[in-house]
């Protein structure tokens, strides 16, 4: 199983990784992560960028509501600019997809 750490980006964050080019957004992230909010540790049966996809999908698929609330809480839906840390691994949430830091 593998440890699946969410942590979420300060809204000045989310704006520019909405927009911007990864090669421009992940600097950014990068040097921002210390403010960033840890907002739920759970475990997946998945690895890498899947369980990045599975946290995203918790957080935002409404068929999974009461899941989310017992794991999660009432926290914001994952979204771009926020970084899914899998293993000591960590994937920024992009516009399209995810990048690996």
């Amino acid at each position: 199983m593998a440890k699946v750490i969410i942590h979420l980006a300060p809204v000045g964050i989310m704006s520019v990784a909405a927009f911007g080019r990864p090669d421009v957004v992940l600097p950014v992230i990068k040097s921002t992560l210390p403010e960033y909010e840890n907002a739920c540790t759970f475990y997946s049966d998945y690895k890498g960028s899947e369980a990045a996809e599975e946290a995203f999908d918790l957080t935002n698929n409404p068929s999974r509501q009461e899941e989310r609330e017992r794991i999660y809480g009432r926290k914001r839906s994952v979204s771009t600019g926020d970084v899914i840390e899998i293993d000591d691994e960590k994937y920024a949430c992009m516009s399209m997809g995810w990048a690996k830091l």
